[in-house]
């Protein structure tokens, strides 16, 4: 028998992570995030709660042996680490709300 759905259907996790990643670079406030990544709490929710996950600490650990190994093998296409990404939240945690 298949399980009953319940709650609010899930947002796209691309378009999340595209509103996530918009926030990093510009280092805007959430509030001003533009309406085409979803909903500003939305976004600012996901980000904390993949936070407090560890989430984030395992893309910045992957990406890092990923680079580290990046002559030994090759990456494949579909697979990009942003290195904006990795470096931001390791020295730039308090320009986006995140305490240390």
């Amino acid at each position: 028998m298949p399980k009953p759905s319940t709650g609010r259907p899930g947002h796209n996790h691309r378009r999340i992570l595209n509103g996530i990643f918009w926030l990093l670079r510009t280092g805007a406030p959430w509030r001003e995030m533009p309406c085409r990544y979803g909903p500003w709490p939305t976004v600012a929710n996901r980000f904390y709660r993949w936070r407090q996950a560890g989430i984030w600490e395992r893309i910045g650990t992957s990406c890092s042996s990923w680079s580290s190994s990046a002559a030994s093998w090759q990456r494949p296409r579909h697979v990009s680490c942003s290195q904006y990404l990795i470096s931001s939240l390791r020295t730039r945690p308090n320009q986006i709300g995140v305490s240390p």
